[in-house]
């Protein structure tokens, strides 16, 4: 789980705010981060980042 933690705080900006989502995959939680969708775009996708299983 610490090193969880250490990759999600590797992914905050400081220039914006960063938003995660967390969500129940079976049987385990799927962390995920926004990003843009691609270079110069407004659009944003959600990235798997963190997945830990049971």
């Amino acid at each position: 789980m610490e090193e969880a933690v250490e990759v999600l705080e590797g992914f905050h900006a400081s220039d914006a705010p960063t938003r995660f989502r967390f969500s129940l995959a079976g049987e385990g939680v799927l962390a995920e981060v926004e990003e843009p969708a691609g270079e110069g775009s407004e659009e944003t996708r959600w990235r798997t980042v963190v997945e830990l299983v049971s």
